[in-house]
């Protein structure tokens, strides 16, 4: 998770004013996003991702030089669980489709099982975690 933040901050690295404030913005969604995702209310870490990923979805389209794919294959990923934890089933199927395609478009040369729902559910199962993610211990 943390790992994200990091490419983010080199990707914007020497950039001028108005990345800057890209910048500033993806910091402020970011610690936002990261507050409410590791925290113990599902629907807020929901919304939150939610956020997050629309606020990708705008960079991507007014031309950032910053490649969101990635990013949105994992939050589609996280929006997957999240949805399923509330009992959202079909909204989960939905996520984790656009996670698959987003990962396939990200990676096109890595192996359907490194970029499959399976292969999202084990590496969330690992990284995030119910010590790190409050979330998913209930």
């Amino acid at each position: 998770m943390r790992c994200a933040l990091f490419v983010v901050l080199v990707a914007f690295a020497g950039c001028g004013r108005q990345q800057d404030q890209w910048k500033s913005e993806y910091l402020a969604v970011v610690k936002r996003w990261d507050a409410a995702y590791s925290g113990a209310d599902a629907k807020a870490a929901y919304e939150e991702t939610m956020a997050y990923t629309e606020y990708l979805k705008r960079m991507q389209r007014d031309g950032l030089p910053f490649e969101t794919s990635p990013v949105l294959a994992w939050n589609y990923a996280r929006l997957g669980l999240l949805a399923e934890h509330l009992g959202k089933t079909e909204e989960s199927a939905r996520f984790f489709a656009t996670a698959v395609r987003y990962a396939k478009t990200s990676y096109p040369k890595e192996p359907d099982s490194k970029t499959s729902e399976a292969a999202f559910r084990s590496a969330l199962d690992q990284m995030d975690t119910p010590d790190k993610v409050a979330w998913r211990r209930k």
